[in-house]
């Protein structure tokens, strides 16, 4: 079972407003878009972000982007990136309204404005809404089994519900946080596929112990050209759950010598757990190769490597390929923070 459904909370709707997701639906609202001139999408998270990248590759069209929040992506990045992100959007002509939300969408028969919660009204001739969603698990409750807090449905470790022989993945699923394991509002299709592969492994009989710990929220994306991507805890979501940590960053050309053409700047983010040193989390921007190196941070979160591991650790490089060896940023962070934590120790 994969399925969420979306809702809007708190917004006075003068016009009726479409959820789409199925793909004859989102085609339909592609050719939409293409006759809109003015744009307001509600929720500045990935996909509230990618959409407004994607339009504003029209020239005539002028895009507003309103989050609730006081930044941009603000609970998978920490600032320094959130703001390098509002900057790509900011150059592409994106009007960015943070720490706002929707009151109303007015309109007669269709969406003609979106007023904010300080009265600010915004003309637009249509309203993307990408505010989140929310499990669909009427059919499992149904069926009587167990729903929790959320409105997901329960599952083991091993995505059996309280129904022993009934197993449920991806979205309608309860997310667990790797670190906490508290109920984590994760969806991804990552994380859906992980816990396919855990349920397929385990459905006629546990194989595999603890295959799935937790999710790490491991994100990706590319905006205005620029890659962006985080796993594991920030330094907002260690204080918040009070953990104590070090963090350092480094950045270097993601090819070497940096001047060789289509070089870019690659920034990483490193936190880890100040006692023991464990990595808790990263975050990168740059060119195409931080899709793939967020995937090793992840991985290593997973297995909990510790901080003189990676600054130990060996990787292969190339000119054309990656940062030069004796600068790479994800090995240059982690000696970084080592050095805190040496300084901090004595």
């Amino acid at each position: 079972m994969t399925e969420c459904q979306f809702f809007l909370q708190s917004v006075n709707r003068k016009v009726s407003v479409a959820i789409r997701k199925s793909m004859s639906e989102m085609t339909a609202l592609r050719e939409s878009v293409k006759k809109a001139k003015k744009i307001a999408i509600i929720g500045g998270g990935f996909i509230g972000a990618e959409f407004a990248d994607e339009l504003s590759k029209a020239s005539d069209v002028e895009v507003h982007l309103i989050e609730i929040m006081p930044k941009l992506l603000y609970n998978a990045f920490d600032d320094e990136f959130c703001d390098e992100i509002a900057q790509v959007l900011n150059k592409l002509g994106i009007k960015i309204h943070t720490s706002h939300s929707v009151f109303s969408i007015d309109g007669s028969n269709s969406a003609e404005s979106v007023t904010l919660d300080n009265g600010e009204n915004i003309p637009a001739d249509m309203v993307l809404v990408s505010i989140g969603a929310k499990p669909a698990g009427k059919i499992a409750e149904e069926a009587g089994l167990r729903i929790v807090e959320s409105g997901s449905i329960w599952v083991d470790d091993y995505m059996r519900t309280s129904e022993e022989n009934i197993f449920a993945v991806g979205d309608c699923a309860v997310k667990r946080d790797f670190f906490t394991r508290k109920a984590a509002p994760v969806w991804l299709a990552s994380t859906a596929t992980a816990e396919a592969r855990n349920a397929g492994t385990n459905i006629f009989g546990i194989r595999v112990l603890h295959q799935i710990q937790g999710t790490i929220a491991a994100f990706s994306t590319q905006i205005g050209g620029v890659s962006f991507a985080s796993a594991g805890m920030t330094c907002r979501t260690s204080k918040k759950e009070g953990f104590r940590i070090v963090t350092a960053t480094a950045t270097a050309p993601d090819r070497h010598p940096g001047m060789l053409p289509g070089a870019r700047e690659l920034k990483v983010k490193l936190v880890f757990a100040d006692r023991s040193g464990i990595l808790l989390g990263g975050q990168i921007s740059g060119g195409p190769s931080v899709g793939d190196l967020i995937n090793v941070i992840a991985l290593a979160v997973q297995k909990k490597v510790t901080v003189r591991e990676m600054d130990m650790m060996q990787i292969a490089t190339h000119p054309l390929l990656t940062s030069a060896p004796t600068v790479h940023p994800l090995v240059d962070a982690a000696h970084r923070a080592l050095a805190i934590m040496r300084t901090n120790n004595k």
